[in-house]
């Protein structure tokens, strides 16, 4: 490999456009004999001379032609690059893609993104909302920076730091005999009709490990993707589901009940999955510690 520094390719394009080496030396800010030790490395290097020089003047060869234009294309580029990343460095732009449950994506991400925006408002972030196994594997090929799903898959190559814990609630409807009560032992729930959400979903995933630990099958009467759906057939008496205790908040209450599970609540930790031993890209990462610090102080 040709061994040639973005020093040399300056040097040179300097003295090609100012004709001469004692006034590259001064826009370099460097002696005309280092100037000169530059270009003739170069030449070096190339095996080639790059300039026709005479007591009066220095022409470029054709070859030096062929160069100077790739030369200043190339040190533009490179240029723009580290001014673009120097400017990312520094949060003053920057997008990156996520991805979110639709539990986080309906309740804490939208926060989230308001309160960021207002301190970085030139960083765009695509936040994709979808169930876990979409979400791990969007992590898994690089498709996102991370996700923001909770700790049930974690496969190798993935770590999961936690942000927060949030409980499983049971929603039945008004007028069903387990209104009366605040909480309901998961055993009762094995011969009702269950609305659940659809399997490959981190919801139901625990939902399954739950039923599981009691030594039952759940049986799903309606499966549905989005959480929003499954309140809406409980309250109009369809069944009883399940819902994060997060989104328990956009319950028709006048027409179900949330009960806590028995005998053992059912909590579920959230937090950032991410690829193991790749660094977040710097406005992502000023995401994730944003995250972590609204969820600290809520």
């Amino acid at each position: 490999m040709i061994n040639v520094t973005l020093s040399q390719l300056e040097t040179f394009i300097a003295v090609a456009e100012r004709q001469g080496f004692h006034a590259a030396a001064r826009h370099l800010h460097l002696s005309q004999s280092a100037v000169s030790l530059r270009v003739s490395l170069l030449e070096q290097r190339l095996g080639l001379r790059l300039f026709e020089r005479t007591t009066r003047s220095v022409s470029l060869t054709p070859e030096g032609e062929r160069l100077l234009n790739t030369a200043r294309h190339t040190l533009h580029d490179i240029e723009q690059l580290i001014f673009q990343l120097s400017d990312e460095g520094a949060l003053n732009r920057g997008r990156f893609r996520m991805a979110a449950l639709p539990s986080t994506a309906a309740t804490i991400v939208p926060v989230a993104l308001a309160g960021f925006h207002e301190r970085h408002p030139n960083i765009q972030i695509h936040v994709i909302d979808t169930v876990a196994d979409r979400a791990v594997s969007a992590v898994l090929t690089g498709d996102v920076e991370f996700a923001l799903t909770t700790g049930v898959q974690q496969p190798p190559g993935l770590v999961f730091e936690q942000l927060f814990t949030d409980e499983c609630l049971v929603v039945v409807p008004h007028d069903h005999p387990f209104a009366k009560d605040s909480s309901v032992n998961i055993t009762r729930l094995a011969d009702v009709p269950l609305l659940l959400p659809v399997v490959g979903s981190a919801f139901r995933a625990e939902i399954d490990i739950a039923f599981a630990t009691a030594g039952l099958k759940p049986v799903a009467e309606r499966e549905a993707i989005n959480l929003a759906t499954l309140m809406a057939y409980a309250e109009v008496g369809m069944g009883i589901t399940f819902v994060p205790s997060m989104m328990s908040h956009r319950l028709d209450l006048s027409r179900c009940r949330a009960l806590r599970l028995a005998p053992a609540p059912l909590m579920r930790d959230f937090g950032i999955l991410k690829r193991e031993g790749r660094p977040l890209a710097p406005a992502a990462s000023a995401f994730a510690t944003f995250l972590k610090t609204m969820m600290n102080s809520s």
